[in-house]
């Protein structure tokens, strides 16, 4: 994989240093809402462990991936901004991993919110959400991405109606500053966390708009139902691509027994050595592929 989730064991522990067991938790919600809006961009993405990330070589991802944490680790904190003085790009998400950060970033953080209510509003769309966010004062945002701070008239005790809600000014929801080669990608609010409780398409393109600068080993278009990863064995590159539709996610439904099929995907995978044959499985079939040159050494295919 090219995209990595760190988790940062340290993090893992501060969150449930009450507990006797571990849960879910807090961390691990953000985690999984995270890898939930990156798989759904078709981004085959591996978690690294803090003794992982701290062991080996980080220079092999092109994105690495910290959604909102309390705490981390001094030496995989300093890991990281060396990945991103090199030349690697690092997404940070969320108000706590911005304040982590933010003796590099030195960005003005004017408040933090929590359980907030706020719109998130690009040039395709605009969508309510709750959240934790962070008000940043900041005169160079990305100029189609915003967020409306938010302010909530609890007058009415009932929700029918519903509680007003009113919004105020706008404030930066992402913001890209370069460090050294790289550079350090922040979104102002907790991404993992409110994908997690409120999934929907603007959040999955939001990410796609933050990131789609940077080159993808695989691309798949056609369909965002489309889970991918890849496997390397005796020399030959494996492309899974497995059809997660369906209501698997939901709680009310046990079981189901049916999956309808996804057709006229095209795939653009980069090789740094020659294509001798694409294979189809388990049906072993040969494919006809399509070499380009979107970016050196790319391939195409359509299935």
């Amino acid at each position: 994989c090219d995209t990595a989730l760190i988790y940062s064991t340290k993090n893992y522990y501060f969150n449930n240093k009450d507990r006797l067991f571990g849960d879910m938790g807090r961390h691990n919600i953000d985690c999984k809402g995270m890898i939930d809006v990156l798989l759904e961009n078709q981004i085959p993405t591996e978690v690294v462990l803090t003794y992982k990330a701290l062991k080996n070589d980080l220079s092999k991802y092109r994105l690495l991936v910290l959604n909102n944490v309390d705490v981390i680790e001094p030496e995989l904190k300093s890991k990281l901004i060396d990945y991103v003085s090199n030349g690697g790009n690092l997404l940070l998400a969320g108000p706590d991993s911005i304040n982590l950060f933010n003796d590099v970033l030195n960005l003005k953080i004017i408040d933090k919110l929590e359980a907030a209510h706020f719109k998130l509003l690009t040039d395709n769309y605009e969508v309510e959400l709750v959240g934790n966010h962070a008000v940043i004062d900041y005169q160079n945002p990305n100029k189609s991405m915003y967020l409306g701070d938010a302010t909530v008239d609890l007058k009415t005790a009932s929700l029918n109606p519903p509680p007003t809600i009113y919004f105020n000014k706008l404030i930066p929801s992402y913001i890209k500053l370069n460090y050294g080669k790289g550079s350090f990608r922040v979104i102002t609010f907790d991404l993992g966390n409110t994908y997690y409780k409120e999934k929907g398409y603007q959040l999955r393109d939001f990410l796609f708009e933050v990131i789609k600068d940077i080159p993808q080993k695989l691309v798949v278009k056609g369909s965002h139902l489309v889970d991918t990863n890849i496997n390397t064995k005796d020399g030959k590159d494996y492309i899974h691509l497995m059809n997660y539709g369906g209501p698997h996610e939901s709680t009310f439904v046990k079981t189901y027994d049916e999956l309808q099929s996804i057709y006229n995907l095209e795939i653009s995978y980069e090789v740094n050595k020659e294509v001798k044959c694409l294979t189809l499985q388990p049906e072993g079939l040969n494919i006809p592929f399509i070499k380009e040159d979107y970016w050196e050494g790319w391939d195409d295919f359509e299935e």
